[in-house]
């Protein structure tokens, strides 16, 4: 199984599409500018970082420097600004829903967007989720609940013509790995997980596990759907926590799938080509620091092209 194959398994794809009134959402539409959004929280606020590729918007650098107190890097702009608790919300209560997987975070053309992808069976908890959060006065401006039969192919093919990215593809040897029952059934069969809840900072990695074979369920492996062999777990993927959790500072967005044979763990990554370095810098520093010495083989860091993904 590659991961195009795994991700047609989730079969219904949303767009949700929220109203703002935040000058930065106006911005966005008055500039056709398309905007990068990672979610955080604290104990007193939840909050977008909102980041702008420098290399994909010439022509509106000195704009955003001056009016939207940016903080400026090498390749983008970034700016903090506080959400509504019914936007965070929002996000947590289907985030909660089995095969429920976030495709990213966007401000474009004035609304705030989020796509998800999930599995038919779970229809019907998505559908009340958001019926509930529709009757609230100008909240979601649109939305979108379709078929997804080619997978995430679709969804990465549009996504790279609005914000281009890039495919890095890298092993860490299981030596360095104690394997829990989850990680052993992935070894075992044809399957791939990919990581959902990305914001968490523990060692602890969420994951949906597609595979072509039914998998015996124990410890933290459950079936979620049996006739499409899905399940959910979570791997203790612990030389990558450090990672994870700078990566989460940095407000790193990133599709991931995991799969293990060959004695490595494989790992692909699909980031914004703007922050692809910035992602190598972190993983290659926290994998030094972690073991004394770098555990990561890069096998591929590319372009995206959907070849990548078979």
């Amino acid at each position: 199984m590659n991961i195009i194959e795994a991700s047609r398994k989730l079969d219904m794809e949303v767009k949700i599409a929220i109203n703002s009134y935040e000058d930065i959402f106006r911005w966005s539409k008055l500039h056709n500018v398309t905007m990068s959004v990672f979610l955080g929280s604290d104990p007193d606020n939840h909050y977008f970082r909102i980041f702008i590729s420098k290399k994909n918007n010439k022509g509106v650098e000195d704009l955003i420097a001056n009016y939207f107190n940016a903080i400026e890097k090498e390749e983008y702009f970034m700016i903090t600004k506080l959400i509504s608790d019914n936007i965070y919300n929002l996000i947590h209560e289907i985030g909660n829903i089995p095969s429920v997987a976030l495709l990213e975070t966007t401000i474009e053309m004035g609304k705030f967007i989020i796509r998800l992808r999930y599995n038919s069976d779970y229809k019907s908890n998505v559908s009340e989720i958001i019926n509930r959060y529709i009757t609230i006065p100008n909240f979601i401006d649109d939305l979108l609940i379709t078929k997804s039969e080619t997978g995430i192919d679709k969804f990465l093919l549009n996504k790279n013509k609005k914000i281009p990215l890039s495919v890095l593809k890298y092993t860490i040897p299981l030596d360095r790995y104690n394997m829990t029952y989850t990680e052993k059934m992935l070894e075992k069969t044809d399957s791939i997980a990919e990581a959902v809840g990305l914001y968490g900072d523990d060692d602890y990695f969420d994951v949906l596990i597609f595979s072509n074979e039914k998998i015996q369920e124990g410890e933290n492996l459950k079936c979620i759907s049996d006739k499409n062999n899905i399940y959910e777990s979570h791997l203790n993927l612990t030389p990558l926590s450090g990672v994870r959790k700078r990566t989460n500072e940095h407000g790193i967005f990133r599709n991931f799938y995991i799969s293990i044979k060959d004695n490595s763990i494989h790992l692909t990554f699909i980031i914004s080509s703007y922050r692809i370095m910035e992602y190598i810098k972190i993983l290659i520093s926290e994998a030094i620091e972690n073991n004394g010495k770098n555990i990561i083989t890069i096998k591929t860091c590319s372009d995206y092209d959907p070849s990548l993904l078979n």
